[in-house]
């Protein structure tokens, strides 16, 4: 905004309106706003020499206000604010100052408009001046010299409404040299924000923000990567700070309409910033606002880890699939019979199999055991190769797959994505309350999310987890899929070999500081930090608190655990137990029977039955 003098000013010289015509071709400007303060003695009225000038810009339109009120001034902008127009002032009388006060303190327009003001900055600076600069407003002073052959420029802003102003030059025009600036922007090369204290707010998650207690109640970022970029800030503009952790210790999401944690802080006017790893979320965007990102973060879903062979009842029994078992028994059962059939009605064979025999031949054939018998017809030898050709290889197949689950873990998750968790019926779903994950799956209109957060989160969001530990003992526990930022997963749970991570990535969004909606120093620290990504500070920072990889690692011997061998033990128990109960009824049966017919009757004990016995 450029304010102009009743009395002879900067625009009453040649100089002065040369140095218009140049700052408005450099500044791209269609539209020239003047505002002058009404003083009661004469009507304003722009010099002829400056209109003159001026008209001979293409495209430019002028327009004169007298004010005497900020409202006055704010109802000039109604159609004419916007990013190509300047707005012109004069700062030479009370009545001036009064007035730029005025539009300073009670509103925002020295913030979202381009001005220009005609006159001494120091005025505004003066004892009996009320004029506040925040750091991001949009003003520019202009001086001309005793002499008018020149003018300079300046830029002129404040930390806070009662700290001290920071003046500096960032630009001159002179007759027969033109306009110079230093700046094209005077907001991002503001670095002085000495005398600003702000308070913060700041929760703990590695390896972003290490904190501990101060016995005051205050919480110290003593390390971590937000720590590192904050420090840096802080001696590089000059602040002071002071931080908590919030009374509602949770990132913040909203409930029943309001929100929760440092968010909800925030909107209580309770902190002016948020230093630590907030991600910035359509919702929360809505709210406060966010600076440039810091890291982009992603969630991961993570699951109980398959070990070797972790199930108690079906350790020796998932090798094969039920049609590999169901194949292996029809061979068990059937082949036998056709081997009694055949040695017993082919003329050629010398040795009569028993049906009995038979299934002992083809139990031990599948043990790996050879027989004792041998077959001389054509149909026997047939049916013998078959028997043993089957089960050697039903034998292989079965050991080497028996093998490979003792000594390599399944590569094979149960579930790898969300879709997963929800299609299984018997997986439960859960993220840690009050963090942007809610946000995300609450507000999302899309699948799987949307059927996630009906389905499996919001019936249980009184139940979710309130820590990332107890979130991790839930997963590991088995049939549970907890989702939580990558970053926290592999800073502090890589190294549990209890739990794996899906492959696919969720909501990936940046993070970082969060100001107040209507903080001026946004566009500071925005290109403070664009200057250190550009610089690589932020990537050397994020290096040095890289974790070590791959945490979890198997060793070169698994050691089996009891659950791993319970089927065998089993297996054993139960055939000791069957033959201790056998053996008295075997003994009744022989001392009653089998003995007096054997004493009448002799029969050699093998292949003397017929085929059928």
């Amino acid at each position: 905004m450029v304010f102009v003098s009743i009395e002879a000013g900067i625009l009453d010289t040649t100089t002065g309106v040369q140095f218009l015509l140049k700052y408005v071709v450099e500044k791209d400007v269609l539209t020239l706003n003047f505002f002058s303060a009404q003083t009661g003695v004469r009507e304003f009225a722009l010099p002829p020499r400056a209109v003159k000038t001026l008209s001979t810009r293409p495209l430019v339109s002028i327009s004169i206000n007298v004010v005497a009120t900020y409202e006055q001034v704010e109802k000039g902008f109604a159609s004419s604010a916007h990013s190509s127009a300047l707005n012109i002032a004069n700062l030479e009388t009370q009545e001036d100052i009064e007035l730029l006060s005025q539009i300073s303190l009670r509103g925002t327009l020295l913030r979202d408009q381009n001005w220009l003001i005609l006159g001494n900055p120091a005025l505004a600076s003066s004892n009996n001046a009320s004029v506040y600069l925040p750091a991001d407003n949009k003003v520019a002073f202009a001086e001309a010299s005793a002499s008018n052959t020149t003018v300079t420029l300046y830029d002129v802003y404040q930390a806070t409404r009662f700290t001290q102003q920071h003046v500096r030059a960032i630009g001159r025009y002179s007759v027969g040299k033109g306009l110079y600036l230093n700046v094209q922007d005077a907001t991002l090369s503001r670095t002085n924000l000495t005398g600003l204290h702000l308070r913060c707010l700041t929760l703990p998650q590695a390896p972003f923000t290490y904190i501990t207690n101060a016995p005051d109640g205050t919480a110290v970022i003593e390390r971590g990567h937000v720590a590192d970029v904050w420090r840096i800030l802080q001696n590089t503009l000059g602040f002071t700070y002071t931080c908590w952790l919030p009374s509602d210790p949770t990132w913040g999401t909203t409930r029943d309409g309001k929100w929760t944690g440092m968010v909800g802080a925030m909107l209580n006017r309770e902190a002016d910033v948020i230093v630590a790893p907030l991600d910035n979320t359509v919702e929360r965007a809505g709210v406060v606002t966010f600076t440039i990102g810091l890291r982009n973060t992603a969630s991961r879903m993570v699951i109980k880890s398959r070990a070797l062979m972790d199930s108690t009842w079906t350790t020796f029994t998932h090798e094969f699939t039920k049609e590999a078992w169901g194949g292996t028994l029809a061979l068990m059962f059937l082949a036998p019979p056709f081997l009694a059939f055949v040695t017993h009605f082919s003329p050629s064979e010398r040795e009569r199999i028993s049906l009995k025999d038979a299934y002992v031949i083809s139990v031990g054939a599948l043990a790996y055991q050879g027989a004792s018998v041998e077959t001389t017809s054509s149909p026997g030898r047939i049916v013998m190769i078959v028997i043993f050709f089957g089960t050697l290889l039903t034998y292989c197949h079965y050991t080497s797959a028996l093998v490979a689950s003792l000594t390599v873990a399944s590569t094979t998750l149960p579930v790898e994505s969300l879709q997963d968790v929800i299609e299984s019926g018997s997986y439960e779903l859960g993220i840690t309350s009050g963090t942007s994950l809610e946000g995300e799956f609450q507000h999302s209109k899309t699948s799987p999310f949307k059927e996630a957060w009906e389905t499996l989160i919001k019936p249980h969001l009184d139940d979710m987890p309130t820590v990332y530990q107890q979130g991790i003992d839930r997963a590991a526990a088995g049939s549970y899929a907890y989702v939580l930022e990558e970053s926290v997963y592999s800073y502090e749970f890589s190294h549990d070999c209890r739990v794996t991570p899906t492959p696919p990535r969720y909501f990936i969004s940046p993070t970082g500081f969060a100001f107040q909606h209507d903080s001026p120093y946004v566009k500071i620290f925005n290109h403070q930090l664009l200057r250190m990504r550009n610089s690589g500070i932020l990537d050397r920072s994020w290096e040095q608190f890289q974790p070590p990889k791959d945490l979890c690692q198997s060793s070169d011997v698994v050691s089996l655990n009891p659950t791993q061998v319970f089927t065998a033990f089993l297996l054993l128990m139960v055939g000791a137990g069957l033959a201790l109960l056998m053996l008295p009824v075997e003994k009744l049966c022989w001392n009653t029977c089998h003995k007096k017919k054997e004493e009448e009757d002799p029969i050699p004990p093998h292949l003397g039955w017929a085929w059928w016995e």
